[in-house]
């Protein structure tokens, strides 16, 4: 838990703010012996991200601009009758299925993509108070995948979306010279699997 937390410390600019509230939420939650809903909160912190990383990402070519412009509207925020979240789901399975004829909505490993329905599955446990034996262990579980993927996770690729970032870093009509790229520099560990 404490490796979660300095980690969420440490890339605080990184992550949506709803969701690093709901992450702050989940280990207060942890601290109190409040099982089921710091699992909750991590779970809904993870997918209120991804939902910004695909609302804010690159259109994938794989997409007609109006394709892709409807799968938008699924993840609005402001409106009730959209469920957002399930959409951010359904978003993250797309195409992982063998044989799909649906192109993958956001690039991540696909053992990574494997886990989301795990992960939702103990969702369902807390939210339903289904007959389950619930352990820290298991939101421990979860916190280590949000730190291993969750910055990763984005539309065009983790390590795409950072060359994006230094492009633009680098770019003098959009950074003054001599600007400090150390913390774009310090993303490279979190946003780029090396090995």
């Amino acid at each position: 838990m404490v490796k979660f937390e300095e980690w969420l410390i440490a890339h605080r600019e990184q992550i949506n703010t709803a969701a690093y509230g709901l992450f702050e939420d989940s280990l207060r939650c942890m601290k109190f012996d409040i099982d089921r809903p710091a699992y909750l909160m991590a779970y809904q912190g993870m997918i209120r991200h991804i939902r910004d990383v695909i609302v804010f990402g690159e259109r994938p070519s794989t997409f007609t601009e109006a394709a892709w412009n409807d799968l938008l509207k699924g993840l609005t925020l402001d409106n009730p009758d959209v469920k957002w979240d399930d959409n951010t789901y359904d978003r993250i399975r797309q195409g992982a299925e063998k044989g799909s004829r649906h192109p993958k909505v956001i690039n991540m490993p696909d053992d990574a993509r494997n886990k989301f329905p795990y992960w939702r599955e103990l969702r369902n446990v807390c939210a339903h108070n289904k007959e389950y034996i619930f352990l820290k262990a298991h939101t421990l579980t979860l916190y280590a995948f949000i730190q291993q993927f969750l910055l990763r996770i984005s539309v065009e690729g983790g390590f795409q979306t950072l060359l994006n970032q230094l492009d633009d870093f680098y770019n003098p009509v959009l950074t003054p010279p001599g600007e400090d790229d150390s913390e774009l520099i310090k993303r490279i560990p979190s946003m780029v699997e090396i090995g």
